[in-house]
């Protein structure tokens, strides 16, 4: 007799959350219905074409005049004057100055969301150190210099970071320096790498990454030898990093890597006693960085 009684109960409890998160079926009239990551609409981040059938969430936001919905597991902002909707509540200048919040449907919706080129870009500036290993750490001490010097990074990079799926990839340079007593090392390198981020928030996320690199420009020089040594070299490196988008447009980054350098040309680099080659730096690599998004 108890069950019978509760029954009714348990489902208004179970219910009455759901009310507040109705959805309304709908598709994008207009010919190309911007989609935004904030709701006061200053961050695009691709279109949906019109026709697009989409569910979006009963309640509206500043006014009436933005309606949120899921796409890729991720809750973005449209328009409602691009939505087939009947009743449109205020001018969107006037309602973009009261912030007004909702509670929003968690649902998830199969639409393809369109991703442009010229939205959802970054760029990167690192700041980092990397341990090139034994072969240095040999031609150093055989040079009279210590060994355990660390090559220090200063490197650029222009990131398209899609929200439409979790991988994104990146391009740009980077310079690599160590000075000490009696021998030097530096390269400029091209860089590109391909990052999956297995957790992937607005404002933060984390990364996996895979990097390459190449450089015509590495060069060893030491006290009272004749000539530089210069050379070439072909990298990769595995990491991982965390990133926060701390202010709209501004963010910060940290993380390490595992890298790996195929030098050439450097064969028969001078010593107090001989000569060494140097073909390889094997180590670990930890930066931190800014982020810009533009």
């Amino acid at each position: 007799m108890l069950k019978v009684l509760l029954v009714p109960y348990l489902l208004i409890l179970f219910l009455l959350p759901l009310a507040g998160h109705a959805l309304t079926e709908t598709e994008v009239i207009s010919a190309e219905a911007i989609v935004y990551a904030d709701q006061e609409l200053t961050s695009p981040i691709g279109t949906l074409p019109q026709g697009t059938r989409l569910t979006i969430g009963s309640k509206s936001r500043l006014g009436g005049q933005v309606r949120t919905t899921i796409i890729n597991k991720r809750l973005v902002f449209i328009k409602s004057v691009d939505l087939l909707i009947d009743n449109i509540e205020a001018p969107i200048d006037s309602a973009l100055k009261k912030h007004r919040q909702h509670n929003v449907p968690d649902q998830i919706d199969g639409t393809i969301l369109i991703d442009k080129l010229d939205q959802n870009n970054y760029i990167n500036i690192y700041l980092g150190q990397f341990n090139p290993g034994s072969q240095w750490d040999t031609l150093a001490t055989s040079n009279g210099d210590s060994a355990g010097g660390t090559i220090r990074s200063y490197s650029f990079m222009i990131e398209h970071r899609p929200v439409t799926h979790n991988t994104f990839g990146g391009i740009g340079f980077g310079y690599y320096n160590l000075v000490q007593n009696q021998i030097s090392f530096s390269a400029i390198t091209l860089d590109g790498a391909l990052y999956w981020s297995p957790v992937y928030r607005q404002k933060f996320s984390i990364d996996l990454f895979f990097q390459g690199q190449v450089s015509a420009g590495v060069v060893v020089d030491g006290k009272g030898w004749d000539n530089k040594y210069k050379g070439s070299l072909i990298g990769i490196a595995l990491g991982a990093q965390v990133r926060w988008l701390l202010l709209k447009h501004l963010g910060a980054v940290g993380g390490f890597s595992i890298k790996r350098w195929m030098l050439n040309g450097l064969n028969q680099v001078p010593t107090d006693t001989g000569s060494e080659n140097l073909d390889k730096f094997n180590g670990l690599a930890i930066f931190i960085g800014m982020i810009y998004r533009l």
